[in-house]
């Protein structure tokens, strides 16, 4: 009869949209809609998904999963809405050797997941030292079986030391050296990125992100300090008011500058 025909097509047309994930759905019209009108995508694309946000997730425009969507944080809608451009979400999928991973300043893990949309991906490392963020980060690669991730700022030295948390843009969030500025953290330097490093039985290369708000420097120069690690690419953020190509490529300068990525007056990305 119709209505039992009705029941039918009602439970086809929902094991339909179970199987292929309505935010994921939504993602797709969105990312489409936003590059036929190719204005203000950023901002039109992080407008409309979160309109429809279903089962406390979406999408980013990258086309990766992010848990707990916090509109209100500036850091959260640039990962959402595609602020960071496409180089680097580009070069790590056309990588053709097996890697890791290694996202040091990872906040909610944008860069390691689409790291893992590469099938030759064969771990991720993340750091990340803020605690709502870092729960955050570690729900977004629950899937990824091979991954290690800490709780951890990385600096000069191993010890406490204090988070300023920035409210607005949690990707802004910088160690301080007063405890009053800040909230207590773990710190970690080259020995214990170093330990980790060895801890794995086979050797693959390295690709390394550092983006830790103008303490990349001491970061950069923590990492040369290891010795028989097999980095292949490091790719880092400058802020200019804060260091300079040419301080960076004298800390490595051991590694080529492949491109300079302008991200915005104030701060540009170096892939060495």
């Amino acid at each position: 009869c119709f209505y039992s025909f009705t029941l039918k097509l009602l439970g086809i047309f929902f094991i339909i949209i179970n199987n292929f994930n309505i935010n994921y759905i939504i993602h797709l019209l969105t990312k489409t809609l936003v590059n036929i009108i190719g204005f203000k995508k950023v901002y039109l694309y992080n407008f409309l998904i979160s309109k429809f946000i279903f089962n406390n997730f979406c999408y980013s425009i990258y086309g990766v999963k992010l848990f707990n969507p916090n509109f209100n944080d500036d850091t959260f809608r640039f990962c959402c809405g595609g602020a960071y451009g496409y180089f680097l979400p580009n070069f790590l999928s056309s990588i053709q050797f097996k890697f890791r991973f290694v996202d040091i300043g990872a906040n909610i893990g944008i860069f390691s997941l689409c790291a893992t949309k590469n099938k030759n991906c064969e771990g991720i490392i993340a750091f990340e030292p803020s605690d709502i963020i870092f729960e955050n980060l570690n729900k977004n690669l629950h899937f990824f079986k091979k991954k290690k991730i800490f709780k951890k700022a990385i600096s000069n030295y191993e010890k406490i030391g204090y988070l300023n948390i920035n409210q607005k843009s949690s990707g802004s969030s910088r160690l301080v050296e007063e405890s009053s500025k800040g909230k207590t953290v773990s710190v970690v330097n080259h020995i214990f990125l170093k330990n980790i490093f060895n801890s794995f039985s086979i050797d693959y290369p390295l690709i390394i992100k550092v983006d830790t708000e103008g303490n990349d420097e001491l970061v950069l120069k923590e990492l040369i300090k290891i010795k028989n690690i097999n980095i292949k690419y490091i790719y880092t953020e400058l802020i200019h008011s804060k260091s300079s190509k040419e301080n960076i490529s004298s800390i490595l300068k051991n590694f080529k500058l492949i491109k300079e990525i302008k991200i915005h007056k104030k701060v540009s990305d170096l892939l060495f």
